[in-house]
């Protein structure tokens, strides 16, 4: 095979126009020449080429970065973005989004920034996404914005992983004293910090929302809802305030009137369950109608139990209804109808379903086959075991299998293993090992590798090697993923390349002194396989004239080592 010695290294404006004439001049000018008699900016062309820009994405982005005077400076930006595990339709996502990122200094500008976001796990598509939300996000302030908004959030939220989640739905937090003129406010009106973090995590727009605004809506809320400062209630109430305009929220006090609710049912169900005035009118009155009408529930009855009016209709409150009455019917019935509603799933079939399947199998079996069951529970797989396993069979200081077994069934020599590891763990925060939202130690770099790695080795489906690292199917196939790009990334520049004069000079002389064929490369064998579904414009080119068909070169090839 190709030498790859060098990853077995060591570890380690401004014009200023006076004249009236002169814009119009300018404006006369502009019109003798079509915009398409313009010289392209060289930037067109490094687009297309570098990250596949299409002819009119790299022309409207050029066009903000045309004092550009070269390349150099935009080819070091793209190969930083590369390096943080950024995909190349995610590299040229970011560029499309925000071409002046071209302009700024990698060491400088773009590294700090990236170091900070990567400490909270905002890398790959995440950052990308991040970045096409808030194209402004690289060039905010590091020390201005970007770090005392972290700062805050984490003083407020406490772990990484939820500020992670809070940045992934809305770019808010780099915008301004808003954020934390708001949290002051709202501490003001008696929300709690747990009240406050639920809110960030459930609507961050709401608190990044104008300050005099958002005082208006607390307002509303003892207003509107006579929910008092300080209620565990009241930050509910914000919420369902601020999801709708004031005249919606009018249209359905309306409702509640015409189905016979006084003043204070309404207020009373608002102060029990306001989220469910964020419901659409059409919910609210079928509810109301299924309640009042079918079960016979009076209105300060269910003003106090708001929270059946949030159950899914037709897919909770009906078909437990059908069960009750069954139940009822047959003289079985120990509980009131909103105590089955409050059971979850996997309770109600425990505790009603199968425990009176053999008085009316078959008017349960009819009823509650649309009831959901119980999810798939979460298995503890042992993963700190599994890694200890690992090492104790291939990289311990006695493992259980020599270098010979690791290099056949890892296709690679164990140093160069450790070597992609090392690399892939310290370049990219994805692979390596930390703690999970519930505190436990996540897969080690060795696992994550193991797994991608025998995936390609092997050609086969991730769950095959559950029992052996202990990781779940989908869990492999984002690893395998990671891992190949990844690899492009570090090593694609020097190896994944066209080989060079010098290369080619190497190569034949490799085969000749091996196989005795002078100006061989590695060929062992070609054929012309038939393209049916070869585009119409690319049969040209893709036409050998003596076939009736279109044809692609598939190609046996094989290094100087390979001897048959």
């Amino acid at each position: 095979m190709l030498s790859i010695r060098s990853i077995h290294g060591e570890i380690p404006k401004s014009f200023l126009l006076n004249s009236s004439s002169f814009f119009h001049h300018l404006l006369h000018y502009s019109t003798t020449s079509p915009p398409n008699d313009l010289q392209p900016h060289f930037m067109v062309d490094y687009l297309i080429d570098s990250l596949n820009f299409s002819k009119q994405e790299a022309i409207s982005a050029s066009t903000k970065i045309r004092h550009l005077k070269s390349t150099k400076n935009s080819q070091s930006v793209i190969d930083f973005l590369r390096t943080y595990n950024l995909s190349e339709s995610d590299v040229k996502s970011i560029v499309l989004a925000q071409p002046n990122i071209l302009l700024r200094k990698v060491d400088k500008t773009l590294e700090p920034k990236f170091k900070i976001l990567s400490q909270i796990g905002l890398s790959g598509s995440d950052l990308a996404s991040a970045i096409k939300r808030d194209p402004n996000l690289l060039v905010r302030g590091l020390h201005t914005s970007i770090i005392p908004a972290i700062r805050l959030l984490r003083k407020i939220l406490g772990t990484n992983e939820k500020i992670l989640k809070v940045i992934k739905r809305s770019h808010w937090p780099f915008y301004g004293k808003s954020f934390r003129t708001n949290v002051v406010l709202m501490a003001e009106f008696g929300v709690s910090d747990k009240d406050l973090e639920r809110v960030i995590l459930r609507n961050p727009r709401l608190v990044n929302q104008n300050p005099a605004r958002l005082e208006e809506k607390l307002v509303e809320v003892e207003k509107e809802f006579g929910i008092t400062r300080g209620s565990p209630m009241f930050s509910y109430g914000l919420s369902a305030i601020c999801s709708q305009k004031r005249s919606h929220l009018q249209k359905k006090f309306e409702l509640f009137k015409g189905f016979g609710w006084c003043d204070s049912d309404i207020y009373a169900i608002a102060k029990s369950q306001p989220l469910c005035f964020t419901h659409s009118e059409e919910r609210l009155s079928k509810g109301l109608e299924f309640f009042m009408a079918e079960v016979g529930c009076l209105p300060s009855w269910l003003a106090t139990r708001g929270s059946l009016l949030m159950y899914s209709l037709e897919k909770r409150v009906k078909p437990r209804y059908q069960v009750f009455k069954v139940l009822e019917e047959k003289g079985v019935k120990k509980k009131e109808f909103h105590s089955f509603l409050c059971l979850s799933d996997l309770d109600f079939v425990k505790q009603v379903v199968e425990k009176h399947k053999e008085a009316i199998p078959d008017d349960i079996k009819r009823i509650t086959s649309s009831i959901p069951r119980s999810k798939s529970p979460n298995i503890d797989r042992g993963r700190v075991e599994g890694n200890a396993r690992l090492i104790a069979t291939y990289f311990s200081d006695n493992p259980t299998y020599p270098e010979e077994m690791f290099k056949r069934r890892f296709r690679m020599s164990k140093n160069l293993f450790i070597r992609i590891v090392y690399d892939l763990n310290t370049r990219y925060p994805y692979f390596q090992q930390q703690y999970d939202a519930a505190g436990l130690l996540s897969f080690s770099p060795l696992q994550k590798c193991t797994a991608a790695l025998r995936q390609l080795a092997y050609g086969i489906t991730g769950d095959a090697f559950d029992e052996y690292v202990r990781m779940g199917d989908s869990t492999t196939r984002q690893y395998l993923n990671n891992f190949v790009l990844g690899i492009i990334q570090m090593y694609g520049k020097v190896y994944l390349r066209r080989p060079t004069y010098e290369d080619i000079q190497q190569l034949y002389a490799a085969h000749e002194e091996r196989h005795r064929f002078p100006g061989m490369l590695g060929s062992l064998d070609c054929m012309h396989w038939e393209w049916a579904n070869c585009p119409v414009a690319w049969q040209g080119q893709y036409h050998r004239g003596d076939k009736p068909h279109p044809s692609v070169i598939l190609e046996a090839a094989a290094s100087q080592d390979a001897w048959i």
